[in-house]
């Protein structure tokens, strides 16, 4: 993953996704993977890091892309790791995001708790954020971290919005 990160330089790359699925990156290679956010030319990155051996380290790294000036779709999948409140608030900070415009998030099956869904849910106070998609398949929220999700309707630029909540 480090080496991949080179791809920053890259005068062309618009789009880039990478799919590290079931091996063993780790947080040191989704760090290094956060310094894609000095692309001047990078536009929609997807980054799968299911079943990694990652942690919230990698999560709090990876929210620093939010100081991308060009990125304007991401899509971050932490599915089956062990991502828990702490990297659910480190992603809440993509609301700060000048240029953020299509978010997907993938914990399924995370140790996010009612604390993550509560910082989540103030991504609906991003000022570029038009569509949200939020994968919390089997985690462990409880009713009141999913009735602050559903406050997310409340954004007032919104116009896509997905959540799933099965087996919480």
């Amino acid at each position: 993953a480090q080496a991949l990160a080179t791809l920053q330089e890259s005068a062309a790359l618009h789009t880039l996704g990478l799919n590290f699925a079931a091996n063993q990156v780790g947080d040191a290679g989704a760090q290094a993977l956060a310094g894609l956010k000095h692309s001047t030319t990078l536009h929609t990155l997807c980054l799968d890091f299911t079943d990694n051996r990652v942690g919230d380290g990698a999560a709090d790294a990876l929210a620093m892309l939010k100081e991308s000036i060009a990125i304007q779709t991401l899509s971050l999948a932490f599915a089956t790791n062990r991502v828990g409140d702490a990297a659910a608030q480190a992603l809440a900070a993509f609301k700060e995001s000048a240029t953020l415009h299509t978010l997907s998030l993938d914990l399924t099956f995370s140790q996010v708790r009612d604390a993550g869904a509560h910082a989540l849910a103030m991504l609906k106070d991003s000022a570029t954020l038009h569509t949200l998609n939020l994968k919390l398949y089997g985690s462990q929220v409880s009713a009141d971290g999913i009735h602050s999700l559903i406050m997310l309707k409340e954004s007032r630029i919104f116009h896509t919005l997905k959540l799933d909540l099965v087996d919480n």
